[in-house]
């Protein structure tokens, strides 16, 4: 079986009206021109790309408050043809704050924006220095997705509380 990965079904070149592409130089028929029927699969690439990136400055901020502050920078990349608005939620920080100043984001089709977002944490919510959040990206009913991500703070030093 040949493989292929197509980004719209127009860029779909080659397949005549029987539903079987060309043949290919080993004499087989490629198994992926059964796109529109029943039990056809479909291959495209994902909706979106989706990148969270830790804050290049500093890991992590302990704030005057004692609250431990993580800047993430989230990177969307629409790969539909349509203008998308996302919505950026962060899974995990109960107990604490999220500041998304710019959540619902809106991405133009084929264009990439980053955007920022802190999540502030009280140091009891981290243990050796760590805690674990899913930051989830969601567009219109039919998009999410889930990326975990491991936030930084500080760790306690023995025989210490956090």
């Amino acid at each position: 079986m040949v493989g292929a990965v197509f980004a719209y079904l127009d860029d779909f070149h080659g397949v005549g009206a029987a539903g079987l592409a060309d043949r290919l130089a080993d004499g087989q028929h490629d198994q992926i021109a059964n796109l529109d029927r029943p039990g056809g699969a479909m291959f495209t690439r994902p909706a979106a790309d989706i990148t969270v990136l830790r804050s290049q400055a500093e890991p992590f901020r302990v704030e005057q408050d004692g609250r431990v502050a993580n800047q993430v920078r989230v990177r969307i990349g629409n790969r539909s043809r349509a203008e998308q608005v996302y919505t950026i939620t962060v899974l995990g920080a109960e107990g604490g704050e999220v500041i998304a100043p710019e959540s619902p984001l809106t991405v133009k089709a084929n264009a990439l924006r980053t955007t920022s977002l802190f999540i502030l944490l009280p140091r009891s919510a981290f243990v050796n220095g760590e805690h674990d959040v899913t930051i989830r990206i969601t567009a219109g009913p039919g998009y999410t997705s889930d990326t975990p991500f491991n936030l930084l703070g500080p760790v306690a030093a023995a025989g210490s509380t956090p």
